[in-house]
């Protein structure tokens, strides 16, 4: 069965409440002020400085509205600036490799997939463990003496079939010290959309909202340059 969306009439008796009219404005306001003076008992009138209460009063909630009426005017203009604003950008971002939060991989089964990694320091040895959807370990790759910092780096030693990938990553010092080592999703923008008002666009098949992007890559270099900041992978 399908829920109506608005109002509907009830089939049952009883007695139904009338909805409920505008709210009074100031002209409504003056009128009622009006009709007071007139009604007054001319043996006891309205007090001086009653009138003048009731017409501060006035005065002060008329303030109020017109305040309230132009905070919603700017708001209104912010949200469509901002949005207008996204909406550029992310027509830019159209061919461009991002970094996202969260350690997945995409790979078309031919190209290398790519990750970025940040370090809390330098490395004498970081491993890369690729992940199956129950945890399991599918592929590994090792990279020696990796600089503190983030970078983006190709996995070039793993084959691994078309798909997304979860993956994590360990590090430690050339002394044998563990390094805090974070993982980040790399991918690239084919196209945008609008979802719940907002901008997302769309990494490697998924809808991914524009503000969870963290940083823009350069554009591609030529062909036969490296942009890995790793060190060579170990056999």
């Amino acid at each position: 069965m399908t829920t109506p969306l608005g109002p509907t009439v009830g089939t049952t008796g009883g007695s139904t409440t009338s909805p409920l009219g505008p709210a009074l404005g100031k002209e409504d306001f003056l009128k009622l002020l009006v009709t007071q003076l007139q009604n007054q008992d001319p043996l006891s009138p309205m007090d001086g400085s009653e009138f003048a209460a009731q017409l501060a009063q006035f005065s002060t909630v008329e303030q109020l509205i017109e305040i309230g009426s132009k905070l919603d005017a700017q708001a209104a203009n912010i949200a469509q600036g901002s949005l207008t604003t996204q909406t550029m950008l992310g027509a830019s971002l159209i061919g461009r490799e991002v970094m996202l939060r969260g350690a997945t991989l995409g790979t078309d089964g031919s190209t290398p997939p790519r990750i970025a990694l940040d370090l809390d320091a330098a490395a004498g040895q970081v491993i890369v463990e690729v992940l199956d959807a129950q945890g399991g370990v599918l592929a590994t790759q090792t990279f020696d003496d990796l600089p503190a910092g983030r970078g983006v780096i190709d996995l070039d030693g793993i084959s691994l079939p078309a798909g997304q990938y979860n993956y994590r990553v360990s590090a430690s010092a050339p002394d044998g010290t563990a390094v805090t080592a974070t993982g980040y999703t790399v991918g690239r923008v084919q196209g945008m959309s609008f979802v719940g008002g907002e901008v997302a666009l769309r990494i490697d098949g998924t809808l991914v909202p524009m503000l969870d992007i963290l940083e823009v890559l350069s554009a591609d270099p030529p062909s036969g340059q490296s942009t890995s900041t790793a060190g060579a992978p170990t056999p």
